[in-house]
C-alpha cells in the first residue's frame, strides 16, 4: 500500500504541474492535459495489479467477480446522490446562520472547450471509464482490502473513504467523498465484487459529465 502511493503521489504531481501550466494559459483542459489523465489512470491500475501480482493477490481476490448480490450497486449509487443532497443543504444552513462557507462549496468539475470532439471524447474516457475503473481498483480492491486485513469493517471503511476522499485534493469535496467512499467500500463488501462500486462510480460519474456538457458551457 505504501509503494502504490509513492507512485500515486508522484504522478499525481506530475499531472497536476501538466494541468496548472495549461489552466494558466486559459485553456483550461488540453488535448495533453486528457491524455496526461488517461496514463495517471492506466498508470494506477498498472501498479495495483503489479503490486497484487508480486504478493500473489489474484483478480478475483482483488473483486473482478460476478456480485453476490445486486442490491448494493443501486445503494451505491443513489447512496452517492443522498450524500451529495444533504451536504449541499448542510452547506445552505451554515451559510444562511451567517457562517462563511466558501472554501467548502466547491465542485469536482473541470474547465474545457465543449465544442472540441476529440478531447470531449478523451475526457469522457477518463472520466466514465478510466476514474471509476482505476480508483475503485485502488481505494476499494487494494486499500480497503488491506486494511480489512487488520481492522473492522466500520475503521477500514472509514479510513479507505478518508483517503478517497483527500485524493481529490478539492476542499469543497472533502466531506460527501469520505462518506461516499466510505460506502462504496461496504458496497464492495456486500457484494462481494468491484464490479458494484465501478458501476456506481461510473453512474455518478457519467451524469456528472454529462450535465457539464449541458449546463456549464
Amino acid at each position: 500500500m505504501v509503494s502504490a502511493f509513492c507512485v500515486v503521489v508522484l504522478s499525481f504531481a506530475a499531472l497536476g504541474l501538466l494541468i496548472a501550466a495549461t489552466a494558466q494559459r486559459g485553456e483550461g483542459i488540453n488535448p495533453a492535459g486528457a491524455t496526461a489523465i488517461i496514463a495517471f489512470n492506466l498508470l494506477l491500475v498498472a501498479t495495483v495489479l503489479l503490486l497484487a501480482t508480486r504478493r500473489g493477490i489474484t483478480a478475483a481476490d482483488l473483486g473482478f467477480v460476478r456480485p453476490r448480490v445486486w442490491g448494493p450497486l443501486a445503494i451505491a449509487w443513489a447512496g452517492a446522490y443522498v450524500i451529495l443532497i444533504c451536504y449541499v443543504a448542510a452547506i445552505a444552513l451554515l451559510e444562511a446562520l451567517g457562517l462563511s462557507v466558501d472554501a467548502f462549496k466547491g465542485t469536482n468539475t473541470i474547465d474545457f472547450d465543449h465544442d472540441r470532439v476529440v478531447l470531449v471524447l478523451a475526457l469522457g474516457i477518463a472520466t466514465i471509464v478510466g476514474a471509476p475503473f482505476s480508483e475503485e481498483l485502488l481505494f476499494r480492491g487494494l486499500l480497503h482490502r488491506g486494511l480489512r486485513g487488520y481492522w473492522r469493517p466500520l475503521p477500514a471503511m472509514s479510513l479507505s473513504g478518508a483517503l478517497f476522499s483527500v485524493f481529490h485534493l478539492n476542499l469543497g469535496v472533502l466531506v460527501p467523498f469520505a462518506f461516499i467512499g466510505a460506502l462504496w467500500a461496504w458496497a464492495y463488501e456486500e457484494s462481494g465484487s468491484l464490479w458494484t462500486t465501478i458501476a456506481a462510480h461510473a453512474g455518478v460519474n457519467s451524469v456528472a459529465f454529462i450535465a457539464t456538457l449541458l449546463f456549464l458551457e
